[in-house]
């Protein structure tokens, strides 16, 4: 899969990275380990990483979850709030355009 479902908005865009999430409502104590454990319920993660409070060394409640797999990512993103206590939400970080545009050839 590539990311586009057909819809008219915009659609997922690969990084990098793979295929990232933004992660958000994270608890002040979540860590990269705890994100790993959630997203590896979906499929093989490439990378995660939790935004750190300088000051207080404790999470600022968002972080980055990336997948090597559309469909992986697709579940996680769908899935995530239920495994981590509801209070959490992912959104893909990336989006491309949405079609309305002519393609190039």
């Amino acid at each position: 899969m590539d990311g586009n479902d057909g819809g008219d908005g915009p659609v997922p865009a690969r990084s990098v990275e793979g295929w990232v999430l933004f992660v958000s409502g994270l608890h002040a104590e979540a860590t990269e380990e705890d994100l790993v454990d959630a997203g590896g319920a979906f499929g093989p993660v490439a990378r995660a990483s939790v935004v750190l409070d300088r000051r207080t060394g404790y999470a600022k409640g968002y972080g980055l979850l990336a997948f090597a797999s559309w469909a992986a990512a697709a579940a996680a993103r769908g899935g995530l709030a239920k495994d981590m206590g509801g209070a959490v939400s992912a959104e893909w970080a990336f989006l491309g355009g949405g079609g309305g545009g002519k393609r190039r050839r």
